[in-house]
């Protein structure tokens, strides 16, 4: 805990999300006892901790942004209680009176001191109260050999300490919040909720009732956060995080409720995934996207349920819930996963323990449930169109021989490098062999399964086959090389006539060394103005995305346009580079660690983290800024968009590769400019390079900023039919309200 404070205290600036991502990750370790809390022969009383808890709950309170707080929520549910009986010099004194009782064995004395009255006054931990756990149960096991009056004390002190560490179940926290609470609305909703709750009912309308209960107690409880006073306010936060928790399991009985019934269980299904996408988005995942779903599904509600309209609607709706869920799952496999892998290497915890504190990070969330149900619409949904053949669990190609085997326990290692497998059976919990490029899979799985999650992680497409005729086809060919290719609407199974690819003809070959793009030759690294206006970017100071920006806003101003463009800035490519060059000692770090890429780095040896972490350390020129400022006004709100010197150009397709922020205020706006230079270096963008062979020292940064536009809709336009690669079509995506959702994903609208 003190190390946690002094974390918070030294910081220059607001943590990155990373960083935030480690505390909350080793608190969680501490707290489940699988980092023990030693001691060092200081002493502490629980006072101590208490008052600790309470500064950091300041200093994140103070951190707490749109973006970081689902990090910073998992990190209050590890601080104990500072309400006042807590900080007073000496708490918890219950203890002290009871293993000073004469009506108890003098053994049972000596143990009760040592164990946790010495050991509380010593140095408080989340051990005591497993200790204490264990002695009350031995004690009311033997119930008739000690006096009640003891039994009852000690009962109480355990439930005292379960308060200081935030121990308590949910029901025990909500009868202590009713009996305490003021407002008699609160009060109400309370006692109605633990009423219906302790009441056991056959009846689905007041099962969906509970749940509707639980997501409005979170919303009362975030209000009480921000009108509470300090003392009470980390009890609101964590009833909250645990009202989640009961809407994770409501919802997981409600959907297995809901799966027998047969017309009536589209109508209940439509209405728990509207409520459980409110609790997400009390979570504070992509509350706008979320928002606009919400809005979507109501207005299809009103349209006749059979029409072929309302089908289409529904079907891209639930597109845009699986958009979401996959979102949220790589948010948290990116900010959790990596901090666990590194606190296990530093406190040498098993691979195993990792393994299932990361599963668990995405298989206790609500997240998961949300994809269940998500899944389980789009099985339900009636349309016209015949039942599809292939569900694709993760997109993408793969090539290899093709092995059949009836589960993944099988052992592949004997076969080919490169292997892909028609699988009978997988329970969802397996791993994946080194040599598996692709999996076909007999039977329907979830999208977020075990083996769903780390084929998404390693890249491997994963499809289920609902065809009997057409899998028995596939086991025919086994020992047969193949190249298997997964998309969002369909799958391709390619037979080669060899034992090896086929060769790519001349023209093919010819065509790439065309559409490969160009080094830094065509790149200006000249800082001559460090912010442009769109109408003086060229592709070799902005890269083509800012360069057709320019080409619209020519277009907007010819006479007759039925169009106006959004006033555009551009900091060039030589922006980045000249703020890295205008320290030293920064830019050889730079080029020492681009040196390394450039020469293979691999796996943990890959510099990309702290080629993020040096750029995200860069200063923002305030000169910039303020022109910035003098352009758009101090109260205007910004799109931060990039641009790379190897996008929207042939040969190199980087759609949704690298960042762009969305909703800045101007005080954010060198952070949202950093994030975005960083991008260049995520493991995504340096990983689509490589599928490309594209030289990482040719990939530079420059950024678009843009007054953020408020839209009813918005879309992204194909000149030609991406489907049907038909010149002669357009075709568009489209949602309502912002367009993060196409302009950050790889799949469809």
């Amino acid at each position: 805990m003190h190390w946690v404070e002094t974390f918070l205290e030294v910081l220059r600036s607001p943590p990155q999300q990373h960083e935030l991502a480690y505390l909350a990750m080793y608190l969680d370790l501490v707290r489940a006892g699988i980092i023990p809390c030693r001691e060092d022969s200081r002493h502490f009383r629980p006072s101590h901790h208490a008052a600790i808890a309470q500064r950091i709950e300041g200093h994140l309170t103070r951190l707490t942004t749109p973006e970081n707080e689902p990090i910073i929520r998992r990190i209050f549910t590890s601080l104990p209680s500072y309400e006042e009986r807590f900080t007073r010099s000496e708490p918890l004194t219950r203890i002290r009176d009871i293993a000073h009782r004469n009506d108890i064995p003098k053994e049972l004395k000596h143990e009760i001191k040592v164990t946790l009255q010495n050991k509380l006054h010593r140095c408080a931990g989340p051990e005591d109260l497993i200790t204490s756990e264990r002695l009350l149960s031995r004690v009311t096991q033997s119930e008739s050999h000690y006096p009640a009056e003891f039994v009852d004390e000690l009962r109480t002190f355990h439930q005292e300490l379960k308060q200081f560490f935030n121990a308590q179940d949910l029901k025990e926290r909500l009868r202590e919040m009713a009996d305490q609470a003021d407002d008699l609305a609160f009060k109400q909703a309370l006692h109605e909720f633990l009423a219906a709750r302790e009441k056991e009912t056959s009846r689905l309308d007041e099962a969906e009732s509970l749940l509707r209960q639980a997501t409005a107690l979170r919303r009362w409880c975030l209000q009480k956060v921000s009108e509470s006073d300090e003392a009470n306010r980390l009890a609101y936060r964590i009833t909250e995080i645990q009202l989640e928790q009961d809407a994770f399991m409501q919802t997981s009985a409600l959907l297995n409720r809901i799966d027998s019934l047969e017309d009536e269980g589209w109508k209940h299904g439509i209405a728990l995934i509207k409520e459980v996408l409110e609790n997400l988005r009390l979570n504070g995942n992509t509350r706008e996207e979320i928002a606009a779903i919400l809005a979507e599904l109501s207005s299809i509600s009103e349209e006749d349920p059979g029409s072929n309209q309302a089908c289409l609607r529904m079907r891209a709706t639930l597109e845009r819930c699986q958009r979401v869920y996959e979102d949220i799952t790589d948010r948290i496999l990116e900010r959790f996963g990596k901090a666990l892998n590194d606190l296990g290497a530093a406190f040498q915890i098993t691979d195993e323990i990792i393994r299932q504190r990361s599963d668990d990070e995405i298989r206790r969330n609500l997240v998961f449930q949300f994809s269940k149900l998500t899944t389980w619409l789009q099985k339900r949904l009636v349309s016209g169109s015949e039942p599809r053949v292939w569900e694709a669990i993760n997109t993408g190609e793969a090539e290899g021989e093709l092995h059949h085997r009836i589960t993944l326990e099988t052992d592949v290692s004997h076969h080919a490098d490169s292997v892909i497998l028609v699988l009978d059976e997988a329970e969802g919990d397996e791993e994946i062999p080194n040599n598996v490029m692709g999996i076909i899979l007999r039977h329907e799985i979830p999208h977020l399964s075990h083996l769903s999650v780390r084929a998404r992680q390693s890249r491997i497409p994963l499809v289920t086959c609902s065809d009997p005729s057409r899998y028995e086809k596939l086991i025919a060919t086994s020992g047969q090389p193949v190249r298997l290719k997964v998309g969002p609407e369909d799958t391709t199974i390619t037979t080669f006539t060899d034992k090896r690819a086929p060769a790519r003809s001349e023209n093919e070959k010819a065509k790439e060394q065309t559409e490969q793009p160009t080094a830094s030759s065509h790149v200006e690294l000249q800082l001559h103005q460090p912010v442009l206006p769109v109408q003086e970017v060229t592709p070799a100071t902005g890269g083509r995305k800012a360069d057709s920006l320019r080409q619209l806003e020519a277009l907007a101003q010819k006479q007759g346009a039925s169009f106006h463009t959004l006033p555009t800035l551009v900091i060039p490519f030589a922006g980045l580079e000249s703020t890295i060059d205008a320290c030293e000692t920064t830019a050889a770090e730079y080029r020492r660690l681009l040196s390394t890429l450039d020469q293979g780095a691999t796996g943990k040896d890959r510099p990309a983290q702290q080629l993020q972490d040096l750029v995200l350390g860069l200063p923002v020129p305030k000169s910039w800024l303020k022109t910035i400022e003098q352009s758009f006004g101090s109260n205007a709100r910004f799109a931060i968009r990039s641009s790379s010197s190897l996008e929207d150009s042939p040969g190199s397709v980087a759609a949704g590769v690298y960042d762009s922020r969305i909703n800045i205020p101007p005080e954010r706006l060198p952070d949202a400019i950093r994030q975005v230079w960083a991008s260049l270096w995520s493991e995504r963008a340096i990983w689509n390079r490589e599928q490309n062979r594209l030289p990482h020292n040719a990939a530079h940064m420059a950024v678009i900023v843009q007054s953020l536009l408020d839209p009813d809709y918005s879309f992204i336009l194909h000149t030609v039919n991406p489907l049907s690669n038909r010149h002669t079509e357009v075709y568009m995506e489209i949602v309502v309200g912002l367009g993060e959702t196409l302009a950050g994903s790889a799949q469809r609208g």
